[in-house]
């Protein structure tokens, strides 16, 4: 997802890599060597935007056993930086983790690794597994990142019988907008006040996958019948980002009530889900007396000036209970000068 891409984070974007090398013929091969030449963004009609700044690697891990296997026990792998220097070493001694991999951590960011083998003494395949990332700071504008689906890396495997170039690929998920809708009681009665009835909003940013919000506002319609409604308090939890514009009550062409909230603000990080932000809303709630036992919904719509659509929904469901059987209801009008009812 291009989530930390979107947000100039500070986080990165990982991910794996697996470089699977099949030696069919160990006794002409002297060595292997491989390392990557070129890594870009792809975007509209193949339109190529470099990456080899921003993209580093964090570990690489290989199979102990399986490279004993192939290279013997006085066999060895030498990981070198940029500059032919060896940073890493894979050989019979070294420690393995859970899993039986060897595993190599750099310290500080590598751009390109070349990695080197000694002579193999049996063919097969074995795999050395990446774990690659793109810094959240690309350089390039949000509207240049909506372009790009894939990031690509080139490379190539040398050995004293010739070259082998090979190319992977990635593909960039685009982010979502979403936020939630609860209710602490769905089930409103419309023979009395419906009190302390708590909504709680929440803008979903705990993961790369959604998009951050900027300048939401979010309108929530509550179903016909209500004749009253009385908003005691109106609260916002982790939302350092945001000033509230307003919060107020209105309806709309069918004369269903609605309350409106509208923040100012943009995100520039992710959260965890603990800390995500939420609005919190406390009303008392009357219907009708004439309205009917049903089932109905609370809807939400929301907006994002950093999401893809002009406007996003939700929907809580929700049961209206009145009494069973007839009710027997009289209304007197203008039993006075004022005309009242």
């Amino acid at each position: 997802y291009k989530g930390y891409l979107y947000a100039n984070s500070a986080n990165e974007t990982i991910y794996k890599e697996n470089n699977i090398i099949e030696i069919s013929n160990a006794e002409v091969i002297d060595t292997i060597k491989a390392n990557t030449t070129n890594s870009y963004f792809v975007g509209n009609q193949e339109k190529q935007y470099d990456a080899n700044q921003i993209h580093f690697y964090k570990e690489t891990q290989i199979s102990k056993n399986r490279f004993i296997e192939l290279f013997g026990e006085n066999g060895y792998i030498n990981i070198k930086d940029e500059a032919e220097n060896v940073i890493g070493t894979i050989n019979k001694d070294s420690q393995v983790d859970e899993n039986g991999n060897i595993k190599i951590t750099y310290a500080e960011p590598k751009k390109g690794i070349i990695i080197e083998t000694s002579k193999p003494v049996e063919e097969g395949q074995f795999t050395i597994h990446n774990i690659k990332y793109i810094q959240g700071n690309t350089g390039y504008t949000r509207n240049q990142l909506k372009e790009m689906t894939q990031f690509t890396t080139n490379e190539v495997a040398e050995t004293n019988l010739g070259t082998d170039e090979i190319q992977a690929t990635v593909n960039l998920l685009d982010t979502k907008t979403e936020a939630t809708l609860e209710m602490n009681n769905t089930n409103l009665s419309t023979l009395q006040k419906n009190e302390n009835v708590q909504f709680t909003i929440t803008l979903k940013t705990s993961s790369e996958k959604y998009d951050l919000f900027k300048n939401p506002v979010i309108e929530i319609t509550l179903p016909n019948g209500i004749s009253n409604i009385d908003v005691k308090s109106v609260n916002t939890v982790y939302a350092d980002a945001f000033n509230i514009e307003y919060a107020r009550l209105g309806e709309n062409h069918n004369g269903q009530k609605i309350m409106q909230i509208a923040l100012s603000g943009e995100q520039t990080d992710y959260a965890n889900q603990m800390n995500e932000l939420s609005i919190v809303i406390n009303a008392d709630i009357e219907f009708t007396l004439l309205t009917p036992s049903q089932k109905s919904s609370v809807t939400m719509s929301y907006t994002n000036e950093n999401g893809n659509d002009s406007s996003y929904q939700t929907a809580v469901e929700i049961n209206i209970q009145s009494k069973p059987g007839m009710m027997i209801y009289s209304n007197l009008v203008g039993y006075n000068q004022a005309g009242e009812s």
